[in-house]
C-alpha cells in the first residue's frame, strides 16, 4: 500500500509540475524570442536556458529517488568558464544541443503531463467509485430517519447491481494499484532513461605498445 501510495503521488507531482513547466517554458521562450529585436530577450532566453537546467535536474533526481537509483551523470548542465563578451556569444554558450534537447521535453510535457493525469485519476477513480456504488444507493434515498436509514441500507442490500458493482471495484483495485506502480516505474525509466542518453562518452584511450 506505502508503494501504491508513492507512485501515486510520483505520477500526480510529476503531471502537474510538467503542465505547469511547460507553459511557462512556452512563455517564456515566446517572449524571448519575440524581444531579440531589442537586445532584452537575449538575456531572457539566457535565464531560461539556466531555468531548464534546474528543472530537468531536479526532474531526473525525482526519478532516481523514486526508483532509489543514482542520478546518471548528464550533460545537461550549465555552461562552465567564463563569459564571452559579447551577448551572441554568450547566448550560444547557454543554448547547447543538451540544452535545445532539455527544453524540447519540457515543451512535450504540454501533452504528456495532462495525460498522465487523466490515466493516474481514471485508474483510481473506476475502482473506488464502483467500489462506493452502495454509499452512493444509500444517499439517494435520502433517509429522513434513523430506522429509515437502517431499511435504506437493507435496500441497498438487495440491489443485485450494486453488489455486483462493489464486487467488481473491489477486484479492480488490486489491478489499479498494480497499474499506478508500473505506470510510474515506467514514467521515472524512461526520465532516466533520456537522462542516461544525454551523458558524456568517453572516448577511448590508446595504449602504447
Amino acid at each position: 500500500m506505502r508503494d501504491t501510495l508513492r507512485a501515486t503521488w510520483y505520477l500526480l507531482v510529476t503531471s502537474v509540475v510538467g503542465i505547469a513547466w511547460a507553459s511557462l517554458l512556452v512563455s517564456l521562450l515566446a517572449t524571448g524570442v519575440g524581444t531579440l529585436v531589442i537586445v532584452v530577450g537575449a538575456f531572457i532566453l539566457m535565464a531560461t536556458a539556466r531555468l531548464v537546467h534546474l528543472v530537468e535536474a531536479a526532474e531526473v533526481g525525482r526519478a532516481a529517488r523514486f526508483l532509489h537509483a543514482e542520478v546518471p551523470t548528464t550533460v545537461v548542465e550549465p555552461a562552465i568558464g567564463p563569459p564571452p563578451a559579447t551577448v551572441p556569444a554568450r547566448l550560444r554558450q547557454e543554448w547547447t544541443s543538451s540544452t535545445v534537447r532539455g527544453a524540447l521535453a519540457g515543451v512535450a510535457r504540454m501533452a504528456t503531463g495532462p495525460a498522465l493525469l487523466a490515466v493516474t485519476i481514471v485508474l483510481w477513480a473506476v475502482p473506488l467509485g464502483l467500489a462506493s456504488t452502495p454509499i452512493l444507493v444509500a444517499a439517494d434515498l435520502e433517509p429522513t430517519k434513523w430506522t429509515e436509514h437502517v431499511e435504506s441500507v437493507v435496500d441497498v442490500a438487495e440491489r443485485p447491481s450494486a453488489i455486483a458493482m462493489t464486487v467488481v471495484g473491489l477486484l479492480l483495485s488490486p489491478l489499479a494499484a498494480v497499474g499506478v506502480q508500473r505506470l510510474a516505474a515506467a514514467t521515472a525509466e524512461r526520465t532516466l532513461a533520456v537522462a542516461a542518453s544525454l551523458a558524456p562518452v568517453a572516448e577511448p584511450q590508446q595504449v602504447d605498445v
